[in-house]
């Protein structure tokens, strides 16, 4: 033990500040080599292997330090939590936060995907091949026929009881292949992927039948299983949402490699797709209208079947809410649909308790702690808005989350502030979190999607004041790997943007942006050196579809 005496005088105090090890060391042997240890020796060791470490992968400059060194240092974080497993070292385990975290699937697919993106691609595939080894090992609780082909198992480290586990890690599988174009890598996983997505059309020809009780709602879906901390049986929306992107993405994949099957899968993910889509709407139809804040009436889509209103509590009703409908794109981010669904996020269910953080007065604090859920860093709830091209709304949501869950001291995202905004739970370091705000403050330099590749479509305005001289290096992106930097010189009403486009595949269109701090209009632009007229004055976009390797291109204002 330890034992402090200290006498004080009246009026005097002390303060006793005692740091505690996360782990204690308890063996003899752990101790005297404990003991053997120089601390200033140790430390420089310690302090050069990380940095060194975190020089891997991509690496992004920006004005505010604490972004910067996040970005630098997640990785930091993530290897400090992972491990390799015992019984195969070449498999490691993704943890999702430090020390008493397992493998959620679901959120480790989030980490991966930064891995992924960062251009750790090994790293990334150490990860994924660990559900491969086990799938169909362990079950999931639910209404299902069998478990073969199902992916959650993961060497007795896997957590959880959320039926969407599985259409991350399926989508995840084929997201890796896209990112990386490795073609062999894919066909010798391809079985695995075919057997997760028969597993998917096997079990929702459970429901296509008539069932006891039923109004048919549910006649393609899934059978009804858990959510995940949230374990009754129902038609929950996110894990169809979930489950379906996960088979669109490994038809996407399979297409893409000319595979025998693809076709097959194609359609049973397309049908599946018109399925959840008719019951979601038979039950938006039977759900009361949302009054917004301005008067208006929206229509609803519960969190599940059969339910007419809210559902209890913020896990069922935000954090697994109806924003699943455009997270997983099942439901156009442009559409009628999704207007409705993200005004009522922004208006009701970010700010109302038991759904949201309380807030004593609306109007003074919404812009401030307004736009994000009680976890702040798990749901994309803003990323349909950045597929809108709402830079200034996605920019704002990105903030709030990400200064509700920061901590300066340590570097690192908790997983969300409890009882209340400012304070922290216990998880230090959220890995999982901290991999989606890392990925959201990335896609701010470069966005992509199917068909698009965007430069620049969020950075903060107040980045390229002038003289500032940001960008990021080695992202890895549907279309290869690309590394872009901005030079700021709105003092002669210019702004450089330099790129490199490195990779297999051609976008269908490729767009820089220029954000001007003083929203100037765009006057003319050079391309390489010479005059370009593609370019949008207004939205500030430059179109550069066709280039490849170096580009520059100069704006002027």
């Amino acid at each position: 033990g330890v034992v402090l005496t200290r006498s004080l005088q009246a009026g005097e105090h002390c303060e006793v500040l005692l740091k505690i090890p996360y782990i204690a060391l308890e063996f003899e042997k752990e101790l005297s080599a404990l003991k053997k240890l120089k601390f200033k020796e140790s430390l420089s060791k310690v302090t050069r292997f990380w940095r060194e470490e975190n020089r891997r992968g991509s690496q992004l400059r920006c004005p505010e330090p604490h972004l910067a060194d996040l970005y630098a240092s997640h990785l930091t974080h993530v290897e400090i939590s992972d491990f390799a497993m015992p019984d195969d070292r070449r498999l490691v385990n993704t943890s999702v936060g430090t020390s008493t975290y397992g493998n959620y699937s679901n959120e480790s697919c989030m980490i991966i995907h930064e891995l992924d993106q960062r251009g750790l691609h090994e790293e990334a595939r150490r990860r994924l091949e660990l559900w491969i080894k086990y799938q169909g090992t362990v079950p999931q609780p639910g209404n299902f026929t069998d478990f073969k082909g199902m992916y959650f198992g993961a060497g007795g480290y896997e957590c959880g009881a959320y039926n969407q586990h599985h259409g991350w890690v399926l989508w995840c599988l084929a997201e890796h292949y896209r990112l990386t174009c490795d073609k062999g890598w894919f066909e010798r996983v391809a079985p695995s992927v075919i057997e997760g997505a028969d597993w998917v059309f096997r079990q929702r020809r459970n429901t296509q039948k008539a069932l006891p009780h039923s109004r048919g709602w549910e006649y393609g879906f899934l059978p009804a299983g858990s959510l995940e901390d949230v374990t009754d049986f129902q038609y929950w929306l996110s894990t169809n949402c979930l489950i379906w992107r996960g088979t669109d993405n490994a038809a996407l994949a399979l297409e893409d490699i000319g595979h025998p099957e693809a076709s097959r899968i194609r359609r049973e993910s397309d049908a599946y797709r018109e399925d959840l889509i008719r019951g979601f709407e038979q039950m938006r139809q039977h759900a009361p209208l949302i009054r917004l804040r301005n008067g208006r009436w929206v229509p609803h889509y519960p969190s599940r079947l059969y339910l007419r209103g809210r559902d209890y509590g913020w896990i069922r009703e935000v954090l697994e809410g109806s924003v699943y409908l455009l997270i997983s794109g099942l439901y156009d981010p442009l559409s009628k649909q999704a207007a409705w669904i993200l005004d009522d996020f922004q208006d009701n269910r970010y700010l109302t308790p038991p759904y949201g953080y309380p807030m004593t007065d609306l109007e003074e604090n919404f812009y401030s702690r307004g736009g994000f859920s009680i976890q702040p860093n798990l749901l994309a709830g803003l990323m349909p808005h950045l597929d809108r091209d709402e830079p200034e709304v996605y920019l704002w949501m990105f903030f709030n989350a990400w200064c509700a869950c920061y901590r300066a001291e340590v570097n690192a995202m908790c997983e969300h502030p409890l009882p209340a905004l400012g304070f922290s739970n216990a998880a230090q370091f959220k890995t999982s979190d901290e991999a989606n705000a890392i990925m959201w403050l990335r896609y701010m330099f470069v966005y992509w999607n199917r068909s698009l590749l965007h430069f620049g479509r969020a950075i903060p305005r107040a980045w390229l004041r002038d003289g500032n001289d940001i960008g990021i290096t080695k992202v890895c992106t549907y279309f290869g790997e690309v590394s872009i930097r901005y030079l700021s010189e709105t003092a002669k009403d210019r702004i450089r943007m330099e790129a490199s486009l490195r990779g297999s595949r051609d976008a269908a269109r490729i767009l820089v942006r220029f954000r001007h701090p003083e929203k100037k209009r765009l006057k003319s632009v050079l391309v390489n050196g010479k005059k370009w007229p593609a370019f949008d004055p207004l939205k500030g976009d430059v179109d550069i579809t066709g280039l490849r390797d170096n580009v520059i291109v100069e704006a002027r204002f």
